[in-house]
């Protein structure tokens, strides 16, 4: 009884130490975020700084691809164009109410370079629209841009990362 009393003891103090252990003595609470019934609920501490691409799709004859604008602003993107891309007409570049950005668009071997006028500011949207895209293919294959971004504050391209685009089977 006595072992079994003090192998139970040592189990128990095995549990509370590696628990003490694994959570810093200093840690700070998550910040707390309503849902829309309204409790309250732990956010995750990771908080993105970098643009982030939110969707991307086939829109007929135009690629349209989504970004959002994190914690700084956005001074210019990178975007490589997939090998597959025969051509475009345009690309043009809106904001989230739709309104042309001002920006200087060039293109060289396969890479476009969109510089900003001004910089864009965190919280908004951007919408890069590439027209009149015929393609090589024939359909469902997956097309890849990949997309950097230097952002305001910051030195030099980051990766912000790829927007894949399916091409809808040919009928």
């Amino acid at each position: 009884m006595k072992r079994f009393l003090s192998h139970r003891l040592s189990i128990l103090f095995l549990a509370a130490s590696t628990t003490a252990i694994s959570l810093p003595a200093f840690s700070t609470p998550l910040p707390r975020t309503l849902t829309a019934t309204g409790s309250a609920m732990n956010s995750t501490a990771f908080m993105v700084k970098s643009p982030t691409i939110t969707s991307s799709a086939v829109l007929g004859e135009h690629h349209v691809i989504r970004l959002a604008v994190a914690k700084n602003g956005l001074k210019n993107l990178m975007i490589a164009l997939p090998r597959q891309m025969a051509g475009y007409t345009n690309i043009q570049v809106t904001d989230q109410t739709g309104k042309e950005i001002p920006s200087e668009i060039s293109v060289n071997n396969r890479q476009v370079a969109i510089v900003f006028k001004q910089v864009v500011m965190p919280g908004s949207s951007l919408e890069i629209d590439f027209s009149g895209v015929p393609s090589k293919l024939d359909g469902g294959e997956s097309l890849e841009y990949g997309i950097s971004a230097e952002q305001e504050g910051l030195m030099g391209q980051i990766p912000v990362g790829t927007a894949r685009v399916q091409t809808p089977f040919k009928s």
